[in-house]
């Protein structure tokens, strides 16, 4: 992944203030690898953060300035235990589908469309394209490439929108008007909803799917 074009600004928008806090005080504890574990971004996104704000040695040390070691890991011990009570979308290797998926919706919608249209029919986190935000050049990667028993096309899994996720959507469907997109999300996710009624874009709804594939599915999150 490049991350080149990630800025102190690009992180600030993206992350909440508690994430921002969790990446400092773990810095001590965990890598980088582990910190991603626990948050929207990768591994290297994570490393290009911390580069931007001088490097890890440089954030250990302001850090330490106002922290114990001992009070930094029982901070972290604490903030970790509650991060891991409240993630519903757990990012790990699945077992059965073999690859590493960010969310419990992400599996689900995999297993279905293993089911469905055979193993082959759809690539996860496929190819990024280049979009046109405002005046700035961004990169939007879809999280499902399908290619099945009802065509051709790209699905957006959406809980919720995040910081920049619907310019990200609207620049691609600008750019991109001979790709079809289709939006996975559940019926209380009314502001994704209605960003894809606004916009022509095709709805799948967790609960319709999830009545027609958990039972079929053992494996179903």
């Amino acid at each position: 992944m490049t991350t080149d074009g990630h800025t102190l600004t690009w992180f600030n928008r993206r992350l909440k203030p508690r994430d921002k806090a969790f990446i400092l005080g773990s810095l001590h504890f965990l890598n980088y690898e582990q910190i991603a574990e626990h948050l929207r971004l990768s591994a290297e996104e994570i490393a290009r953060y911390v580069d931007l704000l001088g490097g890890s040695e440089t954030v250990m040390n302001k850090v330490r300035e106002n922290h114990t070691a001992k009070s930094l890991k029982r901070w972290l011990m604490g903030v970790k235990k509650k991060r891991r009570s409240r993630m519903r979308a757990v990012s790990r290797v699945r077992e059965d589908l073999g690859i590493f998926l960010r969310s419990k919706m992400e599996a689900n919608l995999a297993r279905i469309l293993t089911l469905r249209d055979g193993e082959g029919s759809w690539t996860y986190e496929p190819e990024k394209f280049e979009i046109k935000v405002g005046k700035k050049t961004r990169h939007y990667l879809p999280d499902f490439h399908v290619n099945g028993s009802n065509g051709e096309y790209y699905v957006e899994v959406k809980g919720r929108f995040f910081t920049g996720d619907k310019s990200k959507l609207k620049a691609f469907l600008r750019d991109y008007p001979d790709k079809k997109l289709i939006i996975y999300t559940n019926a209380r996710s009314a502001p994704v909803i209605d960003f894809a009624d606004k916009n022509g874009v095709e709805v799948l709804l967790l609960e319709d799917l999830k009545a027609e594939y958990r039972s079929r599915i053992p494996e179903w999150e």
